[in-house]
C-alpha cells in the first residue's frame, strides 16, 4: 500500500510533489493502539472497519492514516491529540468512503487539545459526533487545524450559545486555549446542527 501522504491529487495542502510512501496495515484496534506506544511516525492504513473506545496521540507522535474505505467506530471518547502530536488523515479510494465516526456518548470526532498539535484533514468523513458544549465533528481547543479536503458532515451539538459549531469549533479564549484553523482545496462541511439546549436559572 504506497501512496503520497495526502492520499490524493497534488494541490491537496502545502506540498508540490508527490514522494510515495509505504503504508503497513491495520485490521484491528488493539494493533493499532499497540503500534502508538512504540515508533514516533506510523504510516498506517485499515484493511478492515474496526472500533474503538478511543486513540490518543501521545507527546511527540505523528500518525498518517489512510482510512483505504473503512471506518472506524469510537463507541466511548474520540481521536484525542495532544502535545507536540500530528495526525494526517486521508482516504485514497475513489469512493471516499473512508469515515471516522461516534455510535454514542457526548463527544466530537476529533479533539485537537495540546499545543502545537496539528490535524491535517486531506480526506475522509466525520460524522456523528455529538457534544454538550462546542465542536461535534472537530474541536480544536489548541493547536492547528488544515483542512484541505474531506467531509464534515452529521455531526451535532447541543448548547444555547450559537457559535459553538455543530460541524467544527475552533476555540478563542485567552484563557482556556487558542486555536487555529486554515481552510483550503474543496472540503466539504455541511449538514452539522446546533440544538438549542434551555438554560434555566433560579
Amino acid at each position: 500500500h504506497t501512496h503520497c501522504f495526502c492520499g490524493g491529487s497534488v494541490i491537496a495542502g502545502n506540498h508540490t510533489s508527490h514522494e510515495d510512501v509505504t503504508y503497513t496495515a491495520y485490521n484491528n484496534a488493539s494493533s493499532l493502539k499497540q503500534i502508538l506506544k512504540s515508533d514516533d511516525v506510523i504510516y498506517a492504513y485499515l484493511t478492515n472497519n474496526i472500533t474503538l473506545d478511543s486513540l490518543r496521540l501521545l507527546e511527540s507522535k505523528t500518525l498518517y492514516l489512510c482510512l483505504n474505505g473503512h471506518r472506524i467506530t469510537f463507541d466511548e471518547y474520540q481521536v484525542t491529540l495532544n502535545n507536540n502530536t500530528t495526525l494526517y488523515l486521508c482516504d485514497c479510494t475513489t469512493e471516499k468512503t473512508g469515515t471516522i465516526s461516534r455510535s454514542g456518548g457526548k463527544t466530537c470526532c476529533v479533539l485537537v487539545s495540546g499545543e502545537n498539535a496539528t490535524f491535517n484533514m486531506y480526506g475522509g468523513t466525520l460524522k456523528n459526533g455529538n457534544r454538550t458544549g462546542h465542536g461535534g465533528g472537530v474541536n480544536v481547543r489548541a493547536g492547528t487545524m488544515n483542512m484541505y479536503g474531506g467531509t464534515i458532515t452529521g455531526n451535532k451539538v447541543n448548547t444555547n450559545e450559537a457559535h459553538h459549531g455543530g460541524g467544527v469549533y475552533v476555540e478563542s479564549n485567552k484563557w482556556s486555549g487558542v486555536g487555529k484553523i486554515s481552510i483550503s482545496g474543496s472540503p466539504v462541511i455541511t449538514g452539522n446542527t446546533r440544538a438549542y439546549t434551555d438554560v434555566k436559572t433560579g
